[in-house]
């Protein structure tokens, strides 16, 4: 049998010690509980999803759990959580399309999958922005890069903004010129 030491060691504490996949199974069974608008009220339940999610062991399974190592198990989850490695995972950011690569019927489809507000649906929604899809990417891309990609992504669009926002504001200059 495992020790509740090393069951407790075996959590991760970083983004990128996580696949995508892990995550949304985490994410998943935390909004079945409600969701976070009450955290205060799920954080137990977050602490014992957030062992089960990890481990694939029930807290009451643990041999010689006792109340005490909720803070061990907490501590972990605020360092998971606090994490900043995904401001910093490296991504190949020419492996994303240009705005000028996506086609419309992608654009839409992407628009309505972001729309669901339901993070089962990242995977499909990095894929769609990617030059080249990548098979099986919740289990093949991990939280840090994900996170990181809808940022990269972010910064893209705004570039992508203020570059329209120019160009718009130049023909519009124009034509009034030419009245």
């Amino acid at each position: 049998m495992v020790k509740k030491e090393e069951l407790i060691d075996k959590l991760p504490l970083k983004w990128a010690d996580v696949t995508l996949k892990q995550y949304i199974t985490f994410r998943n069974l935390i909004e079945q509980l409600g969701g976070v608008d009450d955290f205060e009220k799920v954080y137990r339940n977050m602490l014992d999803i957030y062992f089960f999610t990890f481990t694939g062991v029930q807290l009451y399974d643990v041999e010689g759990f006792q109340q005490v190592d909720y803070f061990k198990i907490a501590e972990r989850f605020n360092a998971f959580e606090n994490d900043e490695s995904n401001q910093t995972a490296d991504i190949d950011e020419s492996l994303i399309k240009g705005f000028d690569e996506i086609i419309f019927e992608d654009l839409l489809k992407y628009m309505n999958l972001q729309e669901q507000n339901n993070i089962s649906n990242w995977g499909e929604m990095i894929n769609i922005l990617l030059k080249e899809p990548i098979d099986n990417i919740e289990d093949n891309m991990n939280m840090a890069e994900a996170n990181r990609f809808f940022f990269v992504l972010e910064k893209q669009l705004k570039t992508y903004l203020e570059a329209l926002e120019i160009s718009l504001t130049e023909k519009l200059k124009k034509s009034h010129k030419g009245r």
